[in-house]
């Protein structure tokens, strides 16, 4: 029995689009960045796949679901319930009560920058924006 050797052709598909391999020796997610002056959104994207048919393993770039900040709760929770990450780790010598501290710190400061109607804009003097001044 002879070993054939087949060549299998990548491609990537992004929102019904597809995107062509600009080189096979670059990994997935760096042709992900490589597409993203094309398309911004990429640069939030996930890679998806591949799903190989007929010699062509497709990629897909999937839109990262989900709003700003949706993953906060769970990792916090997981650090409250898991204890600290181990040695290695950006957290390395927080505690959770520094983590409660800086938490209540930013509802602070989200409650005072939202709330348009107490809080007064700084506004540059008149002077900024002569053409002496």
């Amino acid at each position: 029995m002879a070993i054939v050797e087949q060549t299998i052709k990548r491609v990537f598909k992004y929102n019904g689009i597809t995107l062509q391999d600009p080189s096979p020796e670059k990994l997935p997610d760096q042709v992900r960045v490589l597409f993203a002056p094309a398309y911004p959104e990429l640069l939030n994207a996930v890679v998806e796949g591949p799903v190989t048919k007929a010699g062509v393993s497709t990629y897909t770039f999937a839109r990262a679901a989900g709003s700003k900040g949706v993953g906060h709760k769970s990792a916090m929770q997981k650090i409250f319930t898991d204890g600290m990450p181990n040695t290695g780790s950006p957290l390395d010598g927080v505690s959770i009560s520094h983590i409660k501290e800086n938490q209540k710190c930013s509802q602070i400061v989200s409650a005072v920058v939202n709330n348009r109607t107490k809080s007064t804009p700084a506004l540059p003097v008149a002077t900024a924006f002569s053409r002496f001044g």
